[in-house]
């Protein structure tokens, strides 16, 4: 197994490598428009292969990781 860490739309644009899986952690699908990563992800998988992600559930009127957390964290009796 090799690991990559880096802006996914840069690494996945000049690499020619193709992948058996695309994994990301809280990073890529959840900082990139999905209407620029999903295809390049898509280009660079082998037939078969899988897009693995995780991220935090949406929040309503909050985007990207730190705001969904801060209005959880103020909404909630242990955050405030």
């Amino acid at each position: 197994m090799e690991l990559h860490r880096a802006d996914a739309l840069t690494y996945l644009g000049d690499t020619f490598t193709t992948f058996d899986a695309v994994y990301s952690v809280f990073g890529a699908t959840w900082f990139t428009d999905p209407g620029l990563l999903l295809p390049m992800v898509h280009a660079n998988l082998k037939p078969g292969g899988v897009f693995a992600f995780s991220q935090q559930p949406p929040v309503e009127g909050c985007y990207g990781f730190r705001n969904s957390r801060r209005r959880a964290e103020r909404s909630s009796p242990a955050g405030r």
